[in-house]
């Protein structure tokens, strides 16, 4: 495991940061698109640039870099961005974009500070999700971070299997830190085990959610929750959503899952982006109609956020109304809108 972990260090630290669109700020954050982006946007910040802020733009699988050689049985583990333990802690802003971190592993009681981040400080972590986690680690073990100081986890998800001290579906420990509008649904078992939040001081958590079918070990401090059938049936997706309508506006991001297969939330752009938005004029709701002006001829698509299409036509320049949508909430252009009674 030591040979292999240098071995990806130095192939990484070698890469030159301009490999990587932008310059870490947070006005111009890294850009990522694949899984050499990500590795290279890590081994960066584990180089001591801490502050460094990054988008992503694509999902990341990890599969083929951490796992457990099926013939020989040798482990190859996950190293986490920020994961010395040494009190050194990435204090940037990652936007995952709704995009997904798969098959994140590690599989050694030795290694700790565990997660996609291993300590976060001052830092904002948001829309990021990560599916099938295995995590056996050490102390101070999260899906998303292993620790968090005076810091912001909002809109993420973590699935999988974590098994440590000190551990938590989104973080391990949280100090002086708010996690907002999240869920997990995770076997997490071991000392201080949290569904979502493994070890709490004065950190809050708001609208954030677990599976309680899942079977483990695990306290619910402030966390809600579900049933599998609530969590995979749309009720989940509702709750994230009506929080960012609540506290967070209208979004061109929104919470979305599938009814055809059992599904969880994701958290994702939906169809359209802020350029086609800049299309759009004048969308409100008044009695239960839809009034929404363009800019120009264009094809138009209502989606629910189940993604079952509603309407699909070509509509001319200027002002529209529909009055055909039942009670619920869709998606124009990126744009979330709500029928209501």
């Amino acid at each position: 495991m030591k040979r292999l972990i240098i071995i990806i260090s130095a192939l990484f630290l070698a890469t030159p940061l301009w490999s990587l669109q932008g310059d870490g700020s947070l006005g111009n954050p890294f850009q990522i698109d694949d899984l050499l982006d990500f590795l290279t946007f890590r081994d960066t910040v584990n180089s001591g640039y801490y502050t460094a802020c990054a988008e992503l733009n694509s999902d990341i699988d990890l599969k083929d870099i951490c796992y457990q050689d099926s013939v020989t049985g040798e482990q190859y583990h996950w190293f986490a961005i920020a994961g010395f333990g040494d009190g050194t802690s990435y204090q940037g802003r990652f936007d995952g974009k709704g995009h997904i971190i798969y098959n994140l592993y590690v599989n050694s009681h030795v290694e700790c500070y565990r997660g996609v981040f291993g300590n976060i400080k001052d830092a904002i972590i948001l829309n990021l999700g990560v599916e099938n986690a295995y995590i056996i680690a050490g102390y101070n073990i999260g899906g998303i971070t292993g620790t968090a100081t005076n810091s912001v986890i909002s809109n993420c998800f973590v699935t999988g299997h974590l098994e440590g001290y000190f551990l938590g579906g989104i973080a391990g420990m949280a100090d002086n830190c708010t996690i907002a509008n999240c869920y997990c649904d995770c076997y997490v078992d071991g000392n201080y085990p949290g569904y979502v939040l493994g070890h709490n001081i004065n950190t809050t958590l708001s609208n954030s959610f677990f599976n309680q079918d899942v079977e483990c070990s695990a306290v619910v401090h402030d966390a809600v929750g579900l049933n599998e059938e609530s969590m995979y049936n749309g009720n989940l997706a509702n709750k994230l959503n009506d929080y960012i309508l609540l506290y967070g506006g209208d979004s061109l991001q929104s919470w979305c899952h599938s009814r055809e297969e059992k599904s969880l939330p994701s958290y994702h752009c939906p169809s359209g982006n802020m350029e086609i938005a800049s299309e759009l004029e004048n969308l409100y709701i008044q009695d239960k109609s839809l009034y929404f002006s363009l800019k120009r001829e264009m094809d138009i698509q209502i989606y629910d956020l189940c993604g079952r299409l509603y309407i699909s036509q070509k509509f001319p320049s200027g002002k529209h109304r529909i009055t055909t949508l039942p009670k619920g909430n869709y998606i124009l252009l990126g744009r979330r809108f709500m029928i209501g009674d």
